[in-house]
């Protein structure tokens, strides 16, 4: 099994979470979470509010360590949330506040992750096209991250 069972289980929490779903619109064809690089072009509108664009901070220096056996490195989860309005930005970023407190560990089928936190967060008003965009980052991380 590969290390990115990890991040695949972070979309999980995500992607699979109602209150996220509900909250950005999201549907079966459109999750409304991207990995790294989303589509050029995403919908805004009032039936799909918001979306985010996830990532992985030192992820593929993680995935050399495959072979070892052990604790491996922390890692970090980086989230951009782009909203419609604020109000919205606020309500989807204490859901993912929420998360990791929910969750504290988990496991995958090959890594076992004992603490897993809310690390901070920050937020911009952004002017994208003839719609104000507003978007905040927020990071978790998952440390004491074992191989079972």
């Amino acid at each position: 099994m590969s290390f990115y069972e990890i991040r695949e289980h972070v979309y999980g929490l995500i992607a699979d979470d109602a209150t996220f779903k509900t909250l950005t619109g999201a549907t079966a064809s459109d999750k409304r979470i991207y990995y790294q690089f989303p589509p050029e072009r995403i919908e805004i509108s009032d039936s799909k509010p918001a979306y985010i664009v996830y990532s992985t901070e030192f992820f593929e220096a993680i995935e050399a360590m495959e072979h070892v056996t052990g604790q491996r490195p922390p890692i970090t989860f980086s989230f951009v949330i782009w909203a419609k309005d604020p109000q919205k930005l606020d309500q989807i970023f204490l859901r993912l506040f929420d998360i990791p407190i929910e969750v504290k560990a988990f496991n995958t089928a090959t890594y076992r992750i004992t603490a897993f936190r809310y690390l901070e967060g920050g937020d911009f008003p952004v002017d994208h096209e003839i719609t104000r965009l507003y978007h905040r980052v927020v990071r978790w991380k998952a440390e004491r991250v074992y191989k079972l």
